[in-house]
């Protein structure tokens, strides 16, 4: 994270981090929770000239995205968000859920969709079961409880979908998804076993045989409700301007025509 630290930091206990910065530096937690071992902060803010000593919340952090990974290992349909197209090597990284997605035989689907919020991933929610973020390091979202579905880090995404990636809660975290881009993939056998430590149930392990690509998005979006402004039947071919009437307007709490209506007598 453009930082030098020492390369034996891993190794040592119950380090003390002096951190000069403002409250709400997206850094601070990011640190943290990249180096567990980081157990209590001594936080200066210039702007006050305060200090406070404080232990760190990584633990806890940790412990919440390892249970992100299990809902991953347990969803059926991936939504892959590319939070911006400018962050170095978002072509790789997508090539990559893709092919993780694809050996464990999930569906994966790509939105571009900017800065993320909760209307625009709320769009897909009801089609996705868990979403994960292509972003920067600082635009990991570290708290996604507002969110209708799960939202991980490629990190998260890395470890629920490569046996070759193992990784517990109590070891180092990344939110620079460049470290792990070339790293090996591991292959899944057909003999493992699997139990989901959400529900307790035995996953089914799916294969890259188990879906079918032929024509799989033009499926998907045919059996939705609703695909989008334009869509028609053959018979609607002979609509005519004449039948096209105004809507109503206004809001729905306070239509045009109701306001209209309580001013007559």
């Amino acid at each position: 994270m453009g930082r030098a630290i020492p390369t034996d930091m891993s190794n040592l206990p119950n380090v003390t981090v002096i951190f000069v910065g403002e409250e709400t530096s997206a850094f601070l937690p990011l640190w943290l929770m990249t180096h567990p071992n980081c157990c209590s902060v001594l936080h200066f803010s210039p702007s006050n000239n305060k200090s406070v000593f404080s232990s760190s919340s990584a633990a806890k952090s940790l412990k919440k995205r390892f249970y992100l990974v299990e809902k991953l290992k347990d969803a059926d349909k991936v939504g892959l968000v590319v939070g911006s197209l400018g962050v170095h090597g978002y072509r790789e990284g997508i090539d990559r859920i893709r092919r993780l997605c694809k050996q464990a035989g999930k569906r994966v689907y790509v939105f571009s969709v900017g800065k993320v919020n909760v209307p625009k991933l709320s769009n897909f929610a009801s089609d996705i079961d868990v979403f994960i973020l292509l972003s920067c390091p600082y635009g990991v979202l570290l708290n996604s409880k507002e969110y209708y579905r799960p939202v991980l880090s490629m990190f998260e995404a890395e470890v629920a979908l490569n046996p070759a990636h193992p990784w517990h809660a109590n070891q180092p975290w990344t939110s620079q998804f460049c470290d792990f881009l070339n790293a090996p993939i591991g292959e899944r056998t057909g003999d493992e076993v699997d139990v989901s430590l959400i529900t307790g149930r035995i996953r089914a392990l799916k294969s890259a045989d188990d879906l079918d690509e032929v024509g799989e998005k033009a499926v998907y979006f045919d059996q939705r409700s609703w695909t989008g402004v334009g869509r028609h039947s053959p018979k609607d071919d002979t609509l005519l301007r004449s039948d096209i009437i105004q809507g109503r307007g206004g809001t729905a709490s306070a239509y045009t025509t109701e306001l209209a209506m309580e001013k007559d007598p």
